[in-house]
């Protein structure tokens, strides 16, 4: 494995290949190496072996099933790359280019995505639970029924994600931006959203049990079905005449008319 990983750093560093605008085709013996990596028997490595593919262009390599976990992936550009259902528990990802790399089904939880670009990426049933992602790009990416409890996701980008019956119960949110992002029947009990911008969110039937919403952006967010929403959580948020509320909650006297 170790012979394999080195041959892929060697022939297909970042440093060296540089980044190309085109997404390249990967060479057969690249591809060859990275599916027997793939396949490779993993239950007999020692405890402390780890899978080292650090600033690698491995853009749309066959990665699907691998067990990647506590992966070294540091820097690496896996644009396009197919993930689907690989294990990366643990692996190290710190600004690992993902976009619109297929993870769908993936185990990322307690992965180490800080600053990684998973734009348009496809997380689809993920699991991310206990990940970190600060300052993550996860523009438009596809978070469905994605699990995301306790994940680190203070200043994220989630702007136009898809987190439709997402798990975010206790996630922090902090200062992150979810603007015009779905979050139909998402679970965000006890999450912490303070000084996030939700403007335009739409909150249909999420649950905001004990959400924290001090300081968030809610101007023009869809609250109107939202489910287990309190007058308490609203009154340091911000808003204007286009937040929809729930019936039976009334607009703090501070939010402003929308200009």
């Amino acid at each position: 494995m170790e012979v394999l990983t080195a041959f892929v750093r060697e022939n297909r560093s970042l440093k060296e290949e540089g980044e190309r605008e085109q997404l390249p085709t990967i060479p057969t013996d690249i591809q060859a190496a990275l599916t027997v990596i793939r396949r490779r028997h993993w239950q007999n490595e020692e405890e402390n072996q780890r899978i080292d593919l650090h600033n690698t262009d491995i853009r749309g390599a066959d990665l699907s099933g691998a067990n990647l976990k506590k992966a070294n992936l540091n820097g690496a550009n896996l644009k396009k790359a197919n993930l689907n259902a690989a294990i990366l528990e643990g692996a190290i990802l710190v600004k690992a280019n993902l976009e619109e790399a297929d993870l769908m089904g993936a185990n990322l939880k307690k992965a180490n995505l800080n600053t990684a670009i998973l734009d348009s990426a496809f997380l689809t049933q993920a699991n991310l639970e206990g990940a970190e992602l600060p300052g993550a790009n996860l523009k438009k990416a596809w978070l469905k029924e994605a699990i995301l409890k306790g994940t680190e996701l203070s200043c994220t980008d989630l702007t136009e994600a898809q987190l439709i019956k997402a798990d975010l119960e206790g996630a922090m949110l902090m200062d992150a931006t979810l603007e015009n992002t779905i979050l139909t029947n998402a679970n965000l009990r006890w999450a912490d959203l303070s000084g996030a911008n939700l403007r335009k969110a739409n909150f249909r039937q999420a649950n905001l049990q004990g959400a924290n919403l001090s300081e968030a952006k809610l101007q023009g967010a869809r609250l109107k079905k939202a489910r287990n929403l309190k007058s308490d959580q609203i009154q340091g948020a911000n808003g204007d005449n286009n937040t929809s509320l729930p019936e039976n909650l009334k607009a703090p006297e501070h939010w402003t008319e929308s200009k």
